[in-house]
C-alpha cells in the first residue's frame, strides 16, 4: 500500500520463526552524488549510526546490542538502504530504534570525522590490492570519469576529505524521503 506522504508499504507474512526484517530502500544512492563529491552517499549512510536527535553513537550500538538485534545501513549505486533484523518479541522497541535512526541523525561531527578518517584509510589500502585497481579502471574506462559509474562508489581521498557536515545534511534532506522510499517487512508480522 501507500501511504498519503508517497512510501510504500509491502508486508510479507512468514510466521514459521519469531523473525521479522524491515527494510527501508530509499531510491538514491551513489550515482546522486554531486560532481567531485563521490562518496557522498556512503558517507550518509555509514552516518546513520553514528547519532540521532535522541541517542549518541554508542546508545545506538548499546540498545541494539541489548535488544540482540541487527540495525544496518549501507549505500550502492541507485539505492541505500537501512535495515533491521530482530526477534519478533523485540519488534516494538527495535522499530523505535530503527526509525529514530532513520528519520532523525544528527551527523555528529565528531563522528563524522572519524568516519571520514577510517574511509580515507580504506581507500589508502584500496591503493595496494590489485583486483580493487583494475575495477577502478574498468569502471572508468567503460562509463568515462564525468558518468556516475565510471567514478568510485566510495569516492576518492580528495572527495571524502572535503565532503562538509552540511552536504552530508542536504544529501539526507534532498533523498531520505517518503515519497523517494518503500519500506518492506519480511517475518512474524
Amino acid at each position: 500500500r501507500e501511504l498519503a506522504n508517497g512510501l510504500k508499504i509491502v508486508v510479507i507474512e512468514q510466521h514459521e520463526l519469531p523473525l521479522v526484517d524491515v527494510l527501508l530502500q530509499v531510491r538514491s544512492g551513489g550515482e546522486s552524488d554531486a560532481a567531485g563529491k563521490m562518496g557522498t552517499a556512503s558517507l550518509v549512510a555509514a552516518m546513520l549510526t553514528e547519532g540521532t536527535a535522541n541517542r549518541t553513537a554508542l546508545q545506538i550500538a548499546d540498545q541494539a546490542a541489548y535488544l540482540g538485534v541487527e540495525l544496518n545501513a549501507t549505500s550502492g549505486w541507485e539505492q541505500s538502504t537501512v535495515s533491521l533484523h530482530t526477534p519478533t518479541a523485540q519488534l516494538d522497541s527495535a522499530l523505535a530504534l530503527f526509525a529514530d535512526v532513520a528519520l532523525h541523525p544528527s551527523f555528529p561531527t565528531a563522528d563524522l570525522e572519524r568516519v571520514r578518517k577510517v574511509r580515507l584509510t580504506s581507500l589508502q589500502q584500496v591503493r595496494d590490492r590489485g583486483p580493487a585497481i583494475a575495477d577502478r579502471a574498468f569502471a572508468t574506462a567503460v562509463f568515462g570519469e564525468k558518468n556516475p559509474y565510471g567514478r568510485p562508489l566510495a569516492g576518492t581521498e580528495g572527495s571524502v576529505a572535503f565532503i562538509a557536515r552540511d552536504e552530508v545534511q542536504r544529501f539526507y534532506s534532498t533523498y531520505y524521503r517518503p515519497n523517494n522510499a518503500t519500506l518492506l517487512v519480511v517475518g512474524d508480522v
